[in-house]
């Protein structure tokens, strides 16, 4: 008989996975495979469900658990601790922030040259307008933050009981000098009207400037125990509170 062609083993051909169930392996268990079945649905931002795949926004970051700290009141601290008294017109809880320096926190060799009493640093939420004042009366030197090194900028220095203040909308250190003279309280809408020819002085118990003519009205402009200060004619002086007679709001 002729003899039974040979077959050829092709390699290209795999291998068919049988059915025989493994040993101790129930049958209608399912084997594991080496990739997921399925795709996790994609999560994206419910506002977007109708946008193109490449225009969908991500997504919103989930609020932390973990707690957040409050905001620090440092010139609620500094008003305290020091008799310095800060005031904002939004409130110190809107976000100004004050502390002491030295003269190192100064930085300025000419202010710190000149003598200080007493020295803070203001910034944060400053625009809003911030009122600074320091007890006693003396001189306030603005150092500005926006320059660098620090310069000396123009700021007012004003009496407001017992203090000398000064207003700002900028950041930068206040830097105070006590004068040891009697604190001048400054006046509006009082009349000073003498009552015997005085002497207008430059300071109380100062230097005499000009005799005021008696029963004159002046304005009066500041105070301190025992004296007025007035305007005469292009002057401004000082007058013995014993020797005239004061109406409106005079500071008594």
């Amino acid at each position: 008989p002729a003899a039974s062609p040979m077959k050829r083993w092709d390699s290209r051909k795999r291998a068919q996975p049988t059915n025989t169930p493994l040993p101790g392996i129930p049958t209608n268990t399912p084997m594991p495979t080496g990739t997921p079945t399925s795709t996790p649905p994609e999560i994206i931002d419910p506002d977007d469900q109708d946008l193109p795949q490449t225009e969908r926004r991500p997504r919103s970051p989930q609020p932390s658990s973990k707690a957040t700290r409050a905001p620090v009141h440092t010139c609620l601290n500094l008003s305290a601790s020091s008799g310095i008294r800060v005031s904002a017109r939004l409130g110190l809880r809107s976000g100004v922030q004050c502390q002491h320096i030295d003269a190192l926190g100064i930085g300025n060799r000419a202010v710190i040259a000149s003598g200080f009493t007493d020295a803070i640093d203001i910034w944060s939420y400053v625009q809003q307008g911030v009122e600074v004042c320091f007890p006693g009366n003396g001189t306030i030197t603005f150092l500005d933050a926006a320059t660098a090194p620090r310069s000396i900028a123009p700021v007012r220095t004003y009496g407001k009981d017992g203090h000398s203040c000064a207003w700002l909308e900028r950041p930068g250190s206040l830097v105070f000098k006590y004068s040891g003279k009697p604190f001048v309280t400054e006046l509006s809408n009082c009349q000073i009207t003498t009552h015997y020819i005085l002497n207008l002085r430059a300071e109380p118990a100062g230097e005499v400037l000009e005799h005021v003519p008696y029963d004159v009205t002046l304005a009066g402009i500041g105070r301190v125990p025992g004296w007025y200060k007035v305007r005469y004619r292009n002057l401004e002086g000082w007058l013995s509170a014993g020797y005239v007679r004061a109406a409106g709001n005079c500071g008594n």
